[in-house]
């Protein structure tokens, strides 16, 4: 989805609209109020979950193949210096390592590890870098919808998880100016997940402002 601008210079309104794929790319008609989407997603969402918050690392896997490849190298050069005497010990070496590949190797993998915070908590106490970079990290997916009531809403996905449709803030918490210019995929498409509040309510106040938004929708 890309931003966008609708109407007169000065009074115009931001939307996320579906633009398609390249190269036949052709919009989905999904066109999504940009500063209700980004309220929904970072206090609906990030700033109010409950969700454990966990940090990661990439612990990596062990095989053998830059063993495999160096004595591949090996037979090579003693075969083109025709030392041949040197050849049983390299190929036994080479059939070490491939049993050691099939047998021992064993594949990288993310380390999670708790924090004792929600993400909720860890996404409130980020600086406006962070956040980005956080949001970076989520696949995070909204589309215009209506709620079980009728009300014009906006539908969010994250990571595969449904969060439902909330319906449209009633009034801005003017968030919208202090995010910066998306920044832009391999097919210069923003996505959401580049976009962060630099300014936010605290927590609690964000969560109390949104609660009583949502009531008077109903």
């Amino acid at each position: 989805m890309y931003r966008i601008k609708t109407g007169r210079k000065g009074h115009g309104k931001y939307y996320y609209r579906c633009y398609g794929r390249v190269p036949q790319r052709k919009g989905c008609g999904n066109m999504v109020p940009y500063e209700q989407a980004e309220t929904i997603v970072a206090i609906r969402v990030f700033m109010t979950s409950t969700e454990p918050y966990r940090t990661r690392e990439w612990v990596s896997g062990k095989n053998w193949d830059a063993e495999i490849a160096d004595v591949k190298q090996d037979i090579r050069e003693v075969t083109e210096a025709e030392r041949f005497e040197d050849l049983p010990t390299l190929t036994a070496r080479l059939a070490d390592y491939r049993w050691k590949n099939e047998h021992e190797a064993t594949a990288g993998e993310w380390a999670y590890e708790d924090t004792g915070l929600t993400v909720g908590e860890h996404f409130d106490g980020l600086d406006a870098e962070g956040r980005r970079e956080y949001l970076k990290t989520r696949d995070i997916r909204v589309e215009r919808s209506t709620t079980v009531d009728g009300l014009p809403g906006i539908h969010v996905i994250i990571d595969g998880q449904d969060h439902g449709t909330s319906p449209y803030p009633h009034q801005s918490l003017g968030i919208a100016s202090h995010y910066e210019r998306p920044s832009t995929t391999q097919h210069n498409q923003p996505t959401l997940g580049h976009k962060l509040l630099d300014r936010s309510p605290d927590r609690i106040s964000a969560h109390a402002i949104l609660v009583s938004q949502l009531k008077l929708a109903r």
